[in-house]
């Protein structure tokens, strides 16, 4: 499949696997798991002596090592700084190191307090329009929090600081105030758009993914689109393209490299330096550099090098999903793309580049989030060329619209307006689409993504295309029907579904929910209409999350408790009621009982 000078692959087979081993010498490594690995036992150094002896080849080496590297995400505990003692800061500075993201009650953050990463929260009252890079001068109760979730030490971070006051503000400086302005200006050109177009519009052209609300969300990756919500590796080849037509008329290769990697390291910190965002960085930056020097790379030995810099330079980034999805996704198109006939049309290129990144993720997908999309094939050759567009246009004539006037910047972005408007009804309409159960899928997608395998990367006849595509609605089709039977079914946390023997459908939140969750949980039981929907607590968070199951499913009434603040609710009727076949029982009774 590759054609490789061996003796140069086998050496950097053996260098990564030397340095994936020194970096994992530690004496107390952690799996998810919970298995204690010793990586200084000698037997684990005579295994990688004789795999090394055996002159395995080195593309099964190098495909191997980065499939181990992406699904085998290692807790390296000696690389976390220390737990800090809690304590009561005053007069403090603090450095943002993400954006806020603005809740209910509080607005929360990642911060550098000295040199550790903290949780922040800050009240809504505590006004202020901050970013990445500001420094703020805040009273707070700083509390240890150690590490408990994949993302908690994928980002490092040990503490949680609680805002009382704030007392001063200063905006970022240096890369990080640049990067916040060319951000500004790009979100300047998204007011053009209609306002619930706009969250939507940020995410595709700069990865800004705060004010998606959790149905735009849960459309997306239901309909296997959720990276486009995100900034990826598209963003950098449009970002190179657009930089393409200028850096041409500069002859001096030098400067052009120059300009390439202050290009790319701005961009970077624009998109807040996002994992899968690193990873395409890194690999343009080698390809550039290797050009310049006049010793081009085949692009596997690129990704390779890449892993490798950026796992010895943050080990961490092996906990990132964000991260694995990418370099798989990424392994995919490499693997596609460097098979298959010569001479293959555009569009069979596109097909072969979006099966193979579907087929590369999916078990990993299906791990993370237990379903996989069955339309997310037709949904991304739909809607994938369609956001290269926005994200093009975003960068280019979208950043001109923000200095235009409202009318002016209207007309500018309305070939936007209608490419985002496009791509969020596919999203909504592919959501629709039933998702198979996921343990059956599981094994669906094995075999399915085995036959597009070698059916698409290795042919290109549009009669075995076709054929793999029935093969994938096939398999859907004879899987059994996911819905719940009868009964009281806890589907979330704080959610409870239960469904009568005549098919009606209560639900009860009896605790916080995490809305886009939720929104999975009852696609995938394949709620559609709520007959009931009982509330316990009826507060805002609550009011908030019911507001969003209303705008997702037909709710035909709610319960809740006195006093509550649900828009359109009624208090719980002390004897209860019925609701179809079954009996609802008042407050503190048995919610249910079949007539």
């Amino acid at each position: 499949m590759f054609e490789w000078d061996e003796p140069r692959a086998r050496g950097a087979a053996i260098a990564l696997c030397a340095i994936a081993t020194a970096r994992l010498a530690h004496p107390g490594v952690e799996t998810d798991v919970g298995v204690s690995i010793l990586f200084r036992e000698p037997e684990l150094v005579a295994g990688l002596a004789l795999a090394i002896a055996l002159r395995p080849s080195p593309r099964v080496l190098l495909v191997i090592g980065l499939v181990a590297a992406t699904f085998v995400p290692w807790r390296v505990e000696g690389s976390m700084p220390d737990v800090p003692p809690s304590q009561t800061l005053v007069d403090y500075e603090i450095r943002l190191l993400s954006d806020p993201i603005a809740g209910t009650f509080e607005r929360r953050f990642r911060a550098d307090v000295d040199g550790r990463v903290v949780r922040v929260s800050v009240p809504a009252q505590i006004e202020g329009d901050w970013s990445r890079g500001d420094h703020l001068t805040v009273d707070g109760v700083l509390r240890a929090s150690p590490p408990d979730t994949e993302w908690a030490w994928s980002v490092g971070q040990v503490a949680e600081l609680r805002v009382h006051r704030l007392k001063d503000y200063r905006a970022a400086t240096g890369l990080d105030g640049v990067a916040n302005g060319v951000r500004s200006r790009l979100r300047d050109g998204g007011e053009h758009l209609p306002r619930n177009r706009r969250p939507l519009y940020r995410g595709l052209v700069y990865g800004d993914d705060r004010g998606q609300g959790p149905v735009t969300i849960d459309d997306f990756r239901a309909a296997g689109l959720g990276h486009l919500l995100a900034v990826s590796g598209q963003n950098v080849v449009f970002l190179l393209a657009l930089l393409a037509p200028a850096l041409d008329r500069i002859h001096s290769m030098n400067v052009r490299v120059v300009l390439i990697v202050s290009a790319l390291v701005v961009f970077g910190l624009v998109t807040r330096l996002e994992p899968s965002v690193l990873r395409a960085i890194s690999m343009a930056g080698l390809v550039v550099v290797g050009r310049a020097i006049g010793r081009p790379v085949e692009a596997i030995q690129v990704l390779v090098a890449a892993v490798v810099a950026l796992l010895i330079a943050s080990p961490a980034l092996a906990l990132s999903l964000g991260f694995r999805l990418s370099v798989l996704a990424t392994l995919g198109l490499i693997m596609a793309m460097t098979s298959g006939a010569p001479n293959t049309s555009e569009w069979r290129l596109a097909l072969r580049a979006t099966v193979a990144a579907q087929v590369a993720v999916a078990p990993l997908a299906v791990g993370a989030f237990g379903t996989v999309s069955v339309i997310a094939l037709p949904a991304n050759l739909i809607a994938g060329p369609v956001a290269g567009f926005v994200m093009g246009w975003g960068m280019s004539v979208g950043v001109l619209a923000g200095f235009a006037p409202d009318q002016a910047g209207t007309y500018l972005q309305l070939p936007a307006r209608l490419a985002v408007g496009w791509i969020a009804e596919v999203a909504s309409f592919a959501a629709a689409v039933p998702v198979a159960a996921a343990n059956q899928w599981a094994v669906a997608v094995v075999v399915v993504g085995a036959l597009m395998a070698l059916m698409v990367l290795r042919a290109d006849t549009s009669h075995r295309l076709i054929g793999a595509l029935m093969l994938i609605v096939l398999s859907v089709v004879l899987l059994d029907d996911p819905s719940l039977p009868p009964g009281a079914h806890r589907v979330e946390n704080g959610v409870t579904v239960i469904r009568s023997p005549g098919g009606v459908d209560v639900v009860v939140v009896d605790g916080p929910i995490d809305e886009v969750a939720v929104l999975a949980a009852l696609r995938a039981a394949r709620v559609s209409r709520i007959d009931l929907l009982i509330a316990r607590d009826g507060g805002r968070g609550v009011a908030a999350a019911i507001s969003t199951l209303r705008e997702r499913h037909r709710v035909i009434d709610v319960w809740a408790p006195s006093g509550h603040r649900i828009n359109g609710a009624r208090v719980h009727p002390i004897s209860g009621g019925h609701v179809g076949d079954l009996r609802i029982g008042g407050p503190g009774e048995p919610i249910v009982d079949s007539r």
